[in-house]
């Protein structure tokens, strides 16, 4: 079926009768009436001009929506010039009783045909453009409020379809043609008022009041800056406290606001100052709004969300660690065919049973049906139910490509501690995704500093000489960056990837029932729970993109070996931290254990790199000895020095960081210049370093410059702005960090010790007080004494100091045993600032 209606393209003042708008209905096939018409004129949609004409437009098919097609409808957008928002509106124009139900749903059909027709690349790529401006349009549009359209001016196409027989000259389209300029010319008008009304507000006269003010007070724009710098409420406000925040200084007000700022100048001028004026005194936010001319600006204070781009705390040792992670980038990362290149982290814990923590991000759901969250005062269970993603990134070389792995854990069912995370770098070895990144005879491992994974703690160390041994590996190299500089690693990515991945997930700890049996937590029954839920999750995330790559997760370790390594974990702890005698019990009790961790150990003393920064670095290289139980030292010396990739530096060779002669301390850097700094030194580039070394041999690196201030604290008392000077010079540091880092560390030892004291004193006298009621109670033995007690209790153990070692956390100031936090009292001398893991 065919029709439509076609118009000559005559005026209306043509007198001209033969010439006429006809409708036309009739079969296809029929060739009659409508191939014969006189003109032989092809059919096609009209537009009404802004005189009220009727212009012809190009020809073309109209069919119904029963038998209009995909070519067909193709064959009208290419009509239209692969324009969707005209080919619509000919839709629109010339199919009858179409709903816009029916209409969006035929132009979705089409959209999603058009990458299959057989359009060229081009014009499908014209398409596409164009539907995406289409849909913008049609968004904006049932948006937009139509505030200059009245019910009387509203145009509807159906109106002129409906003019079936209607000639050129009949009053019924003269009447319409009318109606329809009538509303153009309207529209016109509206548009050029609002146009006139724009140009009357660029011209309108700003307020002399604001003029009179700035004239007659000159410097109220300093003084309203004054005002704002000595009320700041933002992080950087403490700057100045030194490295944390213990200043005990308390005295803040109120935020800054406009009404502050008019009460400061009415008090201190005398004189009564508008809301208004106060505000256009300073600068305008959006300077290409229209109201942006009548803002005078004197006053450099401008209305703006605060920005990110301060440190609570002062790490001295940023500079020289990132200089490190430039020189390992450029060793590591040009061939990783040999190597395990491993960036290991921990990301953020997944509660169960709720998604108040994760369900900041969006999520696809069906359309009128979202999915649900949990409340904010979601329910809490009494007893821990997370789980932790241990994030194994294995980085992208010029050689080999990037992995990304997740070991899913939970509490009670996994620990987190060292000997958890060799049990699951075991388990990845047979792991189809990993296991290709695993190989390699050189293990290069990035982590951060926690007790659980940092280079400086013996139970780690312990657990990579095992690996180093085992695996026959010629190098085995454990960083890790300053203090809160983890966010530079890669690793952090996938930490995000995967709070993306699991956003507005929810699942419960109760999937195979209720973990409280007879009003008591049921472990087993807890256990069970927990590990259903890895399942969930794994089976939920896994896969979840991050940069082009999917994270393939899998659970923990849980199998015989991580069992054997979590049962002998205790009496490793007595061979590395306790005492003498302890490990003599040790031995004694388990003598087969005890050599093996004594066979072990020895390997790490002959195979460390020494005079490293052991907070940093943990390095083993084979030692070659005869007797060494290492595979590789078995065979000997090889004739060729191992090096980290094809013609580059040996094995051997460690890219500490090498002051840069040509950029030195107080030089004429031309970056510093163009950033208005003062030049506090640079480090030389990667790729000349080893060239350096060479040369000039090690003696020109330089250690972390928290080990140079340490060792100078504790030979000084005092310190002198000479002393100052030499030591901003010897470590790259500006002046004023050096001088704030050493006031620090005094303030710090004044604290240490008056805490100490004050806890001594405490001790004292609560054992006095027990030692006497001791006497006073004691009634039927006299011998009978009563076990002294400390009621102050310390430590993640809550227990009372005992006369065992215990270290101080620097950020907290909270004590803790030795013991109990993996510290021996000689290795807490190598610790320049100790933090707790709930701090670190």
């Amino acid at each position: 079926m065919k029709f439509g209606f076609t118009v000559s393209s005559s005026s209306p003042d043509t007198s001209s009768g033969d010439e006429s708008c006809v409708w036309i209905s009739g079969d296809e096939n029929d060739g009659g009436s409508m191939e014969k018409s006189k003109d032989k004129q092809s059919l096609g949609v009209q537009n009404i001009s802004s005189h009220g004409l009727l212009e012809q437009t190009e020809s073309a098919t109209h069919t119904t929506t029963s038998s209009l097609n995909h070519s067909a409808l193709v064959s009208m957008l290419k009509e239209n010039k692969m324009n969707w928002i005209s080919f619509v509106e000919k839709l629109k124009l010339n199919i009858n009783n179409l709903s816009e139900g029916s209409l969006e749903e035929l132009v979705k059909d089409l959209a999603s045909f058009i990458p299959k027709s057989d359009l060229t690349d081009a014009e499908k790529n014209c398409a596409d453009q164009s539907y995406q401006a289409y849909l913008a349009v049609r968004q904006g549009a049932c948006r937009e409020d139509q505030e200059f359209v009245t019910e009387s001016e509203s145009d509807d196409p159906e109106d002129w379809v409906q003019l079936k027989e209607a000639t050129a000259e009949s009053s019924q389209l003269q009447n319409k043609i009318k109606k329809q300029a009538i509303i153009l010319k309207k529209y016109k008008k509206r548009l050029i008022a609002k146009d006139v009304a724009r140009l009357c507000i660029l011209k309108r006269k700003v307020p002399n009041r604001v003029s009179k003010t700035v004239l007659k007070y000159p410097n109220i724009g300093k003084d309203i800056e004054k005002f704002a710098r000595e009320n700041p409420i933002g992080a950087d406000s403490w700057r100045k406290t030194g490295l944390l925040t213990f200043s005990g200084n308390t005295k803040r007000g109120p935020k800054l606001t406009y009404k502050r700022i008019q009460a400061h100048l009415e008090e201190k001028y005398g004189v009564r100052f508008g809301y208004g004026t106060v505000v256009q005194l300073c600068c305008v936010k959006n300077k290409r709004k229209l109201s942006a001319k009548r803002y005078f600006g004197v006053a450099k204070i401008v209305s703006k969300r605060a920005r990110k781009g301060f440190s609570v705390k002062l790490n001295v040792d940023a500079h020289w660690s990132c200089a490190l992670y430039n020189g390992l980038d450029f060793l590591q990362l040009k061939d990783g065919r040999d190597k395990m290149i491993l960036n290991r982290d921990d990301a953020a814990g997944f509660r169960l049973d709720s998604t108040f923590t994760h369900k900041q991000h969006k999520i696809l759901a069906e359309a009128g049906n979202p999915e649900l969250t949990t409340r904010t005062t979601d329910f809490l269970n009494k007893y821990t139910a997370t789980l932790q993603t241990s994030s194994y990134m294995f980085l992208e070389t010029e050689t080999t490509p990037e992995t990304c792995i997740g070991v899913v854990k939970a509490h009670k069912v996994h620990h987190k501690n060292p000997a958890q995370h060799a049990s699951d770098l075991e388990m990845l070895e047979s792991n189809d995704e990993a296991k290709s990144s695993l190989a390699g005879q050189i293990d290069c491992i990035r982590v951060d500093g926690a007790t659980d994974e940092g280079p400086s703690h013996y139970e780690v160390q312990f657990m990579w000489t095992e690996r180093h041994i085992n695996h026959g590996k010629i190098c085995t190299m454990v960083t890790t960056r300053f203090a809160g500089g983890s966010y530079l690693n890669k690793v952090e990515l996938q930490n995000g990837c995967l709070a993306l991945g699991h956003s507005n997930v929810y699942i419960p700890s109760t999937i195979h029932g209720s973990n409280i049996v007879n009003g008591e937590l049921d472990q087993e029954k807890l256990c069970k729970n927990l590990e259903a839920a890895i399942t969930v999750y794994t089976n939920t995330v896994n896969g979840s993109p991050c940069g082009g790559k999917p994270i393939h997760l899998t659970r923990g370790s849980t199998d015989e070996f991580s069992k054997k390594k979590q049962e002998r974990r205790n009496r490793l702890l007595i061979f590395l931290r306790e005492s003498k005698k302890k490990k003599k019990e040790l031995q004694e009790g388990h003598p087969e254990e005890y050599n093996y961790f004594l066979k072990i150990w020895r390997v790490r003393e002959d195979h460390m790199v020494k005079d490293l920064p052991e907070n940093y670095i943990l390095m083993l290289v084979p030692c070659y000895k005869r007797d060494c139980v290492h595979p590789v030292c078995r065979k000997g010396c090889p004739e060729k020095e191992a090096t980290w990739f094809k013609d580059g530096p040996p094995i051997t060779f460690i890219p500490l960081p090498i002051p840069d002669p040509k950029r030195p301390f107080g030089g004429n850097c031309e970056n510093c210049k163009q950033n208005k700094q003062n030049c506090t030194g640079h480090y030389l580039p990667p790729e000349l370093q080893y060239e350096w070394t060479v040369k000039n041999g090690m003696n020109y690196s330089v250690q972390p410059p928290s080990k140079i201030l340490k060792i100078f604290a504790k030979t000084h008392a005092t310190f002198t702005e000479d002393d100052v000077k030499l030591l901003a010079s010897e470590c790259l540091l500006s002046e004023s960090d050096v001088q704030m880092w050493l006031e620090n560390v005094n303030n710090g030892k004044k604290r240490k010790a008056a805490t100490q004291n004050k806890s001594k004193r405490v001790d004292k006298n609560q054992k006095e007080d027990e030692n006497e009621k001791a006497d006073e109670n004691k009634k039927d033995d006299e011998n009978e004494k009563d076990d002294d007690e400390d009621d102050d209790v310390y430590c993640i153990c809550m227990q009372p100091w005992d006369g065992r070692f215990m270290i101080q956390c620097d950020t907290c100031e909270m004590w803790y045993h030795g013991s109990c936090v993996g510290i021996e009292e000689d290795e807490a001398d190598l610790i320049d600032d100790y933090q707790c893991d709930l701090c670190g």
